[in-house]
């Protein structure tokens, strides 16, 4: 990672034509460009996403190790609706040892953005998730998956 960091350094003093001793933190933001750690943290949420809602008889699926395919799992995905329509919603999907427990769909409506669709994907799912869980008491943990790692630090520090 030490290396990828460094060429990404590089690479963001010269888009911004930034001097050695301007801060890469200032040029990160500048450019819009996230830290190698917080970029390569969103891909692997992204592959865990659609590893999670790949079929059984998926040749990835069949690779995954019992221990991967046994953990409860639940993704999220927050969408706009079609153009015109200026609507928003979520779509969220459960499993439990390979096997879908619940899915739903979700409209928030005209009124919100993306991220509120996000916020109420994960509520939805977490809600969902405990029910399970209270009745199946050999599950000991719920993974949450979404793409939208902002939603998730929210949810974390409690903040409405």
């Amino acid at each position: 990672m030490r290396t990828l960091t460094t060429v990404q350094n590089l690479a963001l003093r010269f888009i911004c034509a930034g001097f050695r001793t301007t801060p890469i933190y200032a040029l990160e933001l500048e450019a819009s460009i996230l830290p190698i750690k917080h970029h390569l943290d969103e891909l692997s949420h992204g592959a865990a996403i659609r590893i999670t809602t790949l079929p059984k008889s998926h040749p990835i699926t069949l690779r995954l190790t019992d221990e991967r395919r046994r953990h409860q799992g639940c993704a999220d995905m927050a969408f706009l609706g079609p153009p015109g329509t200026n609507t928003t919603g979520a779509g969220v999907v459960g499993y439990h040892r390979d096997e879908e427990i619940f899915s739903i769909k979700l409209n928030t409506g005209t009124h919100s953005e993306v991220f509120d669709a996000e916020l109420s994907g994960l509520a939805r799912a977490s809600e969902q998730a405990l029910r399970y869980a209270g009745s199946h008491p050999e599950i000991q943990y719920i993974h949450l998956y979404a793409d939208n790692i902002s939603a998730l630090q929210i949810i974390h520090q409690g903040l409405p």
